[in-house]
Parts: C-alpha cells; sequence; structure tokens
C-alpha cells in the first residue's frame, strides 16, 4: 500500500488497498470485498482521505537525491548495537541533538508503525504535522517532538557519529556520510487513499491501535474463549485453511 502511494505522489489519483496482512492501518477491505468495492469505485460511490508524506532531500557530492515517505524516514546505526548522533535544526536553528539508537521522521499516518513502538504519539490523519522521536535515546533529546508541515526540518550528523543508513518507509535506501544534512518536510495532501464507508474503517482502526498495546499474542487470546468457541473456531480454519493468527 505504501508502494503504491509512492508511485502516485506525483500523479495523485485515487488508491484503493486491500487486506492481504495482518494490521492493515490504511487498507479498508478485505480480498472477498474487492469486486464490489471496484463496482463502487467506477460507479464514484466513495470518499477521498488524503494523506501527508514526508518529503526528504539529500545534497550529495553526485548531485542531490529525494525520496518520499508516507510512514516514516528513519535515520539509524548500519551496525547492531551502534548508534547516531544528530543535530536537529529548524528553519536552520538549532532546536537540540539526539544520540539514540535511530531517529525517526514520521507522518500522522506512520505515527500508529515505528513511531508507536518508539514511545511515540498516536496522531490524527488529519492534523497537518512532522513527529521526530527517538529510538532508545542514550542522551539529549528523549522524546517526540511535533512539528508543523511549515517547518523545515534539517538533521545533520556529529562527526563523531557512526556512519548512518536511511531507511525509507522501512526500505533500506542508501548509507551516508555522517556529515551530510538531511532536510525534510511535510507534504499534506500526497495521497488520495479511497474510503467506501470511513465509520467503519475509524471503528476497525481503533479496534486494531487497542490491540497492539494488549498483553497477549493472538494464540494466547484464543485461549480466553469458551471451549465450545474455541472447537468452532478450529473447524472453520479447517474449513477454510485460514491461518493460526
Amino acid at each position: 500500500m505504501l508502494g503504491a502511494m509512492r508511485l502516485a505522489v506525483d500523479r495523485p489519483v485515487p488508491v484503493l488497498g486491500v487486506n492481504y496482512g495482518n494490521v492493515g492501518f490504511l487498507v479498508e477491505i478485505a480480498p472477498p470485498e474487492l469486486a464490489a468495492a471496484l463496482e463502487r469505485v467506477h460507479a464514484g460511490d466513495f470518499e477521498i482521505e488524503p494523506h501527508s508524506c514526508v518529503a526528504l532531500e539529500i545534497a550529495l557530492e553526485e548531485g542531490d537525491a529525494s525520496a518520499v515517505a508516507f510512514n516514516d524516514v528513519v535515520v539509524g546505526g548500519a551496525e547492531p548495537g551502534a548508534t547516531v548522533e544528530v543535530d536537529l535544526l529548524v528553519d536552520g536553528a538549532q532546536f537540540g541533538y539526539y544520540r539514540c539508537d535511530a531517529l525517526i521522521l514520521s507522518t500522522p499516518t506512520g505515527s500508529t508503525a515505528y513511531n508507536y513502538a518508539a514511545g511515540g504519539p498516536v496522531i490524527s490523519p488529519a492534523a497537518e504535522v512532522l513527529a521526530v522521536t527517538p529510538v532508545a535515546s542514550m542522551s539529549g533529546v528523549s522524546r517526540s517532538i511535533v512539528l508543523p508541515a511549515r517547518d523545515v526540518v534539517t538533521l545533520r550528523g556529529a562527526a563523531r557519529s557512526a556512519p548512518p543508513v536511511l531507511r525509507v518507509d522501512g526500505n533500506a535506501w542508501r548509507p551516508l556520510d555522517p556529515a551530510t544534512p538531511l532536510t525534510a518536510t511535510l507534504r499534506p495532501d500526497a495521497a488520495q487513499v479511497v474510503r467506501l464507508d470511513p465509520g467503519r474503517h475509524a471503528r476497525r482502526s481503533r479496534v486494531k491501535l487497542s490491540l497492539l498495546d494488549l498483553p497477549l499474542r493472538p494464540e494466547q487470546m484464543a485461549e480466553l474463549l469458551p471451549t465450545d468457541m474455541r472447537e468452532d473456531l478450529a473447524r472453520l480454519r479447517e474449513r477454510r485453511q485460514l491461518p493460526e493468527h
């Protein structure tokens, strides 16, 4: 879904997501619902939900490079256990520094992904803000900072920092020289996600978000069901060849 949104970022077209995964905050429909969903899209019976992206610019010796991320941009150590040390500048002014395992620049959409796992805030997709969240902070700023879309964020590595690796929406993009500054801005309304039933999708998203905080794995939750319900579920899995989780 994120890849499809990145492909369409320069020519915004409605993107319809089908949930073949386990969580899927962005997607709305299940595979059996696809045919009916496409009929509604063809008839124009849908709404558009806009999503922001992080627009990244890097000045390299061989020329400028750019990328977009709809979840997050992560600056992290290239080796296990390596930390990164970076200064945070906002509109050119020094804001603070981080020494941590990784630093996350998250969109509102991505606030329920790595940002959430690192203790960052959950942000409404309608908010035009960028979250900066450190992972396992050792010194410097230790909490998330939320900045408006109009701010230009620059990350500049310290000379003693280990060479970082840049990850865009979870994909390793390229290793960087610590001295290479990264400039990021939030680009509102960069993607158009199809919503067929916004109310139902919002309710499902709230349930999915609450399940992330439960102290039980899915198979452990099933053990809490009454015996007859567990047996019915087992028979359903056998008949439909459903996965265990």
